[in-house]
């Protein structure tokens, strides 16, 4: 198993509503939401295979429903 670190400097203020951040494999079609939301740097997803490259998004929720543009990454596992 191995695990996957996102970090970046957090702003001043932070977001009220934390990060919405969304991975799956590079190239698959269903995201997986990281949770509980997670509220700074930085952000672990455990559990992923160390086999498998992962890709995603990260998004400063300002708001409950929106916020920042959308930052893509992408891991290098393999």
């Amino acid at each position: 198993m191995a695990t996957l670190t996102i970090n970046f400097t957090n702003p001043s203020p932070l977001p009220n509503f934390g990060y919405k951040v969304l991975y799956r494999p590079v190239g698959g079609s269903t995201y997986t939401e990281v949770t509980p939301t997670p509220t700074q740097s930085p952000i672990i997803i455990t559990g992923l295979s160390s086999s498998t490259n992962y890709e995603g998004t990260i998004q400063a929720m300002c708001t409950k429903y929106g916020g920042s543009n959308l930052v893509p990454f992408v891991s290098n596992f393999s």
